[in-house]
C-alpha cells in the first residue's frame, strides 16, 4: 500500500508511469548514474528518490527531545505531544517514546502554560525510520515513518526540515482527516532562569506594582522566586546573569511582596 504524499506538502508527481513499482533501489541507482538524473521508484513507504539527490538530515547519531505547544483541539486525543528519540540504529531507524498528554490547559498571554488538569500521561513505544524521499517542493525535508503497536487506525510521520530548523508531525486517521503539529526542541519550551531574570531587570517588576492587580503581583512574584531558586541552585540555564541584575530582582521581589501584604495577597 502506498503511503498517501497529500500529507508530505503536494501530491505525489507522476512517477509511476515512468518508474516500475517493482524495480530495485539498485536498478533505480543504476539508472540514475547513467542518466545523470534523479530517478524514483514507489515502495511500500511511497517514493524512495536515488540518485544525485543529496539528503540534509539531523546528524543520526543525535538524541530528539521534541514537544509541541498546546492544541486545541487535540490530536489523538492529546493536548501536547512529546518525542523522545535516540540516535539511529543501523536500519536508520531511532526506537524512542511519544509520550501524550490529554490534560486540558489555561495560558497566558504568550501561548504558555497556566494551570492544568492532573490526568495521566501516555507512553507509546514507536519506531521512527527514515526513508529516502523526494520532496516536491525542492526544499530536501526528510520524512520519517512513525510506527507502533498501539496504532490502530491511524498513520504517523515524522518530517524534518533542515533549512527551517524544525520538525512536524503529520496524523491521520480514517474518517477524521489530517492534522499537523508543529514540534520544537523541548528546551526552547521551558524557562530560561537567567533569561527571566534579564526580563525582569530595571522597572518590569515595579510596572506590575503600579497596576495594583493583585492576583498579577502574586503570579509574578511566584514565578520570580522560583527562578531565583533555581538560580541559586545553579540551574540558570546558558543565559548569563550579572550580580547587579540579581540584586536589583531581589530587591523589587521584597518590594513586591510588602505590596502584597499590604494588599492582603
Amino acid at each position: 500500500m502506498l503511503l498517501d504524499m497529500r500529507g508530505f506538502g503536494a501530491v505525489p508527481p507522476p512517477w509511476h508511469k515512468v518508474c516500475s513499482k517493482q524495480a530495485s533501489q539498485s536498478t533505480v541507482t543504476d539508472r540514475a548514474r547513467s542518466r545523470g538524473s534523479l530517478v524514483g521508484v514507489w515502495t511500500e513507504h511511497g517514493l524512495i528518490a536515488s540518485g544525485n539527490e543529496i539528503m540534509n538530515t539531523q546528524q543520526a547519531s543525535d538524541k530528539l527531545e521534541l514537544r509541541s505547544v498546546y492544541l486545541n483541539p487535540p490530536v489523538m486525543h492529546a493536548h501536547g505531544v512529546t518525542l523522545s528519540l535516540p540516535p539511529e540504529d543501523e536500519h536508520s531507524t531511532r526506537q524512542g517514546i511519544l509520550r501524550l498528554d490529554p490534560n486540558w490547559c489555561s495560558l497566558d498571554e504568550w501561548g504558555d502554560l497556566k494551570g492544568c488538569t492532573r490526568m495521566a500521561l501516555r507512553d507509546l513505544k514507536v519506531d521512527v525510520t527514515r526513508i529516502r524521499l523526494h520532496d516536491p517542493t525542492g526544499h530536501k525535508r526528510i520524512p520519517y515513518v512513525v510506527e507502533s503497536p498501539d496504532f490502530e487506525h491511524e498513520e504517523l510521520k515524522l518530517i524534518e526540515f533542515p533549512d527551517a530548523h524544525c520538525w512536524y508531525l503529520i496524523h491521520q486517521r480514517k474518517g477524521a482527516g489530517t492534522s499537523v503539529v508543529p514540534l520544537f526542541p523541548a528546551e526552547y519550551m521551558l524557562p530560561i532562569p537567567g533569561g527571566l531574570i534579564s526580563t525582569r531587570y530595571g522597572v518590569a517588576m515595579r510596572e506590575v506594582m503600579k497596576r495594583g492587580h493583585v492576583e498579577e503581583m502574586r503570579a509574578e512574584a511566584e514565578l520570580v522566586r522560583k527562578v531565583l531558586a533555581e538560580l541559586d541552585s545553579g540551574h540558570g540555564g546558558s543565559v548569563r546573569v550579572a550580580p547587579t541584575q540579581v540584586h536589583e530582582v531581589r530587591a523589587a521581589l521584597a518590594e513586591l511582596d510588602t505590596a502584597l501584604g499590604k494588599l492582603g495577597g
